[in-house]
């Protein structure tokens, strides 16, 4: 694993102290993942900003804050430095244990703003990493509610805000894996690397959500699906290819007329 390494304002790495302020973002979320009892899996990043991902199964001690559409939790932490006025304020915001944001500066709303953003990116490319890493299906939005918070020494707590619901039905994944066989760092290296899943995954994926409730509209992006990804796997396979560029060839004369001739890489049991 990769250790997490806050910077100074200069760019230099600095050590993690117990009095450094921590934020963290936490999201209800829908995966396709099993997760054995107190398990979880663990991202590590340094680039272009250090972050620590952790994804475990949702539980019992979750059900005050989140309401169980999804079926684990997501979190993202981060340390970063900042002025000691802001903190002041942040303290003086206090009640319950809950920071009134409706009480905080202008310039001071924008600071956390900051923070929190690359820790949304971040959350949302290593999801999306994590299930095309291991092909998997999931909902075109497959978050939940999102808790955020603030601590200055990383034990103890005190949220800002809640945001959005979604749902999810874990029954309908046509694939599960299993935690302990995800491949933590492949996906921390495509996130770092600034990859985005194929627009043809996207695609699939938004066919399934729509296919109970709009099954022509599904078959009809299904189609788009496979033709668009028929097209990348063949330009992939011979750049040249004019076939991979063109609008007016039919997915069926592709199937039928070209598929067959493609150069085969993958190997299965020994041959190709």
């Amino acid at each position: 694993m990769r250790r997490h390494e806050p910077q100074r304002p200069d760019g230099t790495a600095r050590p993690i102290t117990s009095d450094m302020p921590h934020f963290k973002l936490e999201v209800e979320i829908a995966l396709n993942y099993r997760f054995e009892a107190r398990e979880e899996i663990e991202f590590r990043y340094t680039s272009p900003t250090p972050v620590v991902v952790r994804l475990r199964q949702l539980d019992r001690n979750d059900e005050d804050h989140f309401a169980r559409t999804g079926n684990a939790i997501f979190t993202a932490t981060t340390v970063k430095d900042i002025e000691p006025e802001i903190r002041a304020e942040l303290d003086s915001c206090l009640e319950d244990r809950y920071i009134k944001i409706s009480k905080l500066k202008p310039d001071t709303l924008k600071t956390i703003y900051e923070i929190f953003c690359p820790l949304r990116t971040i959350s949302r490319s290593t999801i999306g990493m994590l299930n095309w890493t291991h092909g998997l299906d999931s909902p075109p939005n497959p978050y939940g509610r999102s808790l955020t918070f603030y601590s200055e020494d990383g034990n103890r707590w005190l949220q800002f805000a809640r945001a959005t619901t979604g749902s999810f039905n874990a029954e309908e994944a046509s694939r599960i894996v299993y935690a302990r066989h995800v491949q933590v760092d492949e996906v921390i290296r495509k996130v770092e690397l600034g990859f985005e899943e194929p627009l043809d995954r996207q695609l699939f994926r938004e066919a399934w959500a729509q296919i109970g409730i709009n099954p022509r509209g599904a078959l009809v992006i299904g189609v788009v699906a496979a033709e668009v990804g028929l097209k990348r796997l063949i330009g992939t396979l011979i750049p040249a290819a004019g076939v991979a560029r063109s609008r007016s060839v039919s997915l069926r004369k592709i199937l039928l007329d070209y598929l067959p001739t493609l150069p085969v890489r993958a190997k299965w049991g020994g041959r190709q």
